[in-house]
C-alpha cells in the first residue's frame, strides 16, 4: 500500500502524524500517535520521512515497550551533514554539552542508573559546571543559555540543567556514538577507549 491508495481520512492521519513528529518539542507519547503502530500506515509514514532524510525514533520504557516517538535525521544523512559542517556547535558549546552529558548521563550510567531518555535525566546544578576552572563562570552561563535557546540543553534555573529535547531526535546509533565519545573523554587511556578509536580509524579508511 502507498499514499495514493489511502482513503482521505487515512491520508489525513498520515499527514498529521508526520507533522506532529517533525514539530513536537521532544518525544510524543505513543498513545497520541496510534498510526505509528498501525501495520498499514506505519510503512507509509516511514516512507514520507525517508523521502526527506528523516526517520522515526522510538523511545522505549524499561520493559522494552514503546512509550513515545520522535523524528530525526537518518544516520547516513546526519553523517553527511556533519561532514559538510552543518549543525556543528562551536567548540565552547560542545564542551558545555559534554560536561552536562558527563554528569547527567555518563556518571549515572556508570552507577547503573542510566536515564531511559537523556532529556529526562536528573539535572546538574549550574554551580557544578562552574567547578570547571578552565572556563569562566560568565562564559559557562552564557553558553548554557545559548544552548537552552537551541533546545540542546534545558536550563531549569534553580532546578538545574539537563539535556534538552534535541537529544530525543537522535537515533540509537547516534546516541551510541556520543556515549563512546564520552567514554573516550572520561578515560582516554582505557583499553576499551583505545579499541573504539582503532575501530573508528579502520571504518574511516577508503
Amino acid at each position: 500500500m502507498n499514499l495514493g491508495q489511502l482513503s482521505p481520512p487515512q491520508s489525513t492521519t498520515v499527514a498529521q502524524a508526520v507533522a506532529v513528529l517533525e514539530q513536537a518539542h521532544g518525544a510524543v507519547v505513543a498513545s497520541m500517535l496510534p498510526a505509528l503502530a498501525h501495520p498499514d500506515l506505519r510503512p507509509i509514514i516511514d516512507a514520507q520521512l525517508e523521502a526527506v532524510g528523516r526517520v522515526v525514533v522510538e523511545h522505549r520504557d524499561a520493559d522494552g515497550g514503546i512509550e513515545g516517538y520522535s523524528s530525526g535525521y537518518a544516520d547516513d544523512i546526519a553523517t553527511q551533514l556533519a561532514a559538510e559542517g552543518l549543525g556543528i556547535l562551536q567548540l565552547l558549546d560542545r564542551a558545555i554539552v559534554a560536561l552536562v552529558l558527563l554528569r547527567c548521563v555518563a556518571m549515572p550510567a556508570a552507577r547503573g542508573r542510566a536515564p531511559q531518555r537523556w532529556s529526562a535525566a536528573a539535572p546538574v546544578k549550574l554551580a557544578r559546571l562552574h567547578d570547571n576552572r578552565a572556563l569562566g563562570n560568565t562564559t559557562i552561563t552564557e553558553a548554557v543559555n545559548r544552548l537552552h535557546d537551541m533546545h540542546i540543553l534545558v536550563n531549569g534555573r534553580a532546578v538545574g540543567i539537563r539535556p534538552g529535547p534535541a537529544f530525543d531526535r537522535l537515533t540509537t546509533a547516534q546516541r551510541r556514538r556520543i556515549e563512546e565519545d564520552l567514554f573516550i573523554l572520561a578515560v582516554p587511556a582505557d583499553p576499551v577507549a583505545a579499541a573504539i578509536i582503532r575501530q573508528r580509524k579502520q571504518e574511516d579508511l577508503p
